[in-house]
This record gives structure tokens, sequence and C-alpha cells, in this order.
């Protein structure tokens, strides 16, 4: 059931929420300028700490909800963030991992393609001669009926926390409707690269400095 058919959003809303138009699932409390992004009923709330704490309780009443906590893995994605001062220079810094989604998503690969992951240090197949290419292309590739699955797998990793995976996995994307045997070859060398760099984490830091 999608949150906002909850029979106790009215309730919500009337806190003085507003839901963020073309975000469903994400909502604006003016009054605070707090916000609260919500899937099925997890919360990420977001905002200054006095003010946000004393708002979740004012939802409390209104929702029945566990007590919060720092955030950690959302939806795959693990959050680590840490603040330091240089002076009166705050640098905060945030770490987005999503090692155990993508060794999942290598196992479920191996599954479905019966071979186990390499070592690989780029996500790009080495090129063939034309002749050799050719007749690849001209087969139907073994993992024809995974290919969305293994593919749209890793882009939402991509989207999250691997950006260095979006121009491998766009291009395959256009070959879901006419995968070849050259397709396979290229998603090896993709998910081979995955496994390898699963450990790779995406890093982004903020100073007040910056202001």
């Amino acid at each position: 059931m999608m949150w906002q058919t909850h029979t106790w959003s009215t309730g919500f809303l009337a806190l003085g929420f507003s839901r963020i138009e073309g975000w469903p699932s994400a909502y604006h409390h003016a009054e605070t300028g707090c916000a609260f992004i919500v899937y099925v009923d997890d919360f990420v709330m977001i905002g200054p700490s006095k003010k946000l704490k004393a708002l979740i309780q004012r939802v409390n009443k209104v929702i029945e909800m566990e007590e919060p906590t720092s955030l950690s893995k959302y939806l795959g994605c693990k959050h680590k963030s840490s603040v330091t001062y240089q002076g009166k220079v705050r640098t905060t810094e945030t770490t987005f991992d999503m090692n155990e989604y993508l060794n999942t998503a290598c196992d479920l690969y191996e599954a479905a393609s019966g071979r186990k992951c390499r070592n690989a240090d780029s996500p790009y197949a080495p090129e063939l001669p034309l002749p050799q290419l050719l007749e690849l292309c001209a087969e139907v590739g073994d993992l024809q009926p995974h290919a969305a699955s293994l593919l749209m797998k890793l882009l939402y990793a991509a989207r999250m926390s691997r950006p260095d995976l979006c121009t491998a996995i766009t291009r395959f994307a256009s070959r879901i409707s006419r995968w070849d045997k050259d397709c396979d070859r290229r998603t090896h060398r993709l998910y081979d690269y995955v496994r390898t760099s699963a450990n790779m984490r995406l890093k982004g830091c903020l100073s007040t400095d910056d202001f």
C-alpha cells in the first residue's frame, strides 16, 4: 500500500507538512525547515537538531513510530557522516557505501550466468577484431532473459554511489531488446569490475568555509 493512502496521512499533513512537487515521497515542513522522506514505513528526517527533535515529538502523537536513530543503511546504501572542526570552520563528510549491495548483485549474476567473477580494473571489455565481433553479434546472448534485471540492479547502485559505472550500464540499456553474445561478454567484464571494486565508496564533504 502506498504511504499516501494510509488513514493517518491526513493527520501528518495537518501538522504543517506539504508534499514536494515531483517527488511524492518527500515532505517539507515550512515552519521548522525540516524535511521528511518516506518509503513505506521508513522515514528519513532532516533538519536543525532542536527543531527536528520537537517536530518528531509532534509527529509521534499522530504516527506510532520507533525511537529515531542516526541514518545508517537506507535502501541498500550505508551512510556514514562525521564532523570535524578547524577553529571555527566546521566540515561535514558523508560516505555512501554499497559494498554489501554490490556483492549481492554479483552473487545473483553468478547464479544467472554460471560463471565466477574475476579480477578486472575497468568495466569495459577489450575491443575485438571485426570478424569476431560480428560473429558474436549474430547470436542471441545467453543472458538475454536476465539482462534487464542484471543491469537495473547495478544502475541503482551507480546512481546512489558509483558514478564510474553509469556509462557502461547505460550503453547496455539500449541493447536489451536486441541482446547478443557480445552483450554477454561485456556484461561479464562489467560484473568482474563490480566485484573487484565493490568496496569503493563515494565521499562528499561540505565546510562552513564553502559558503
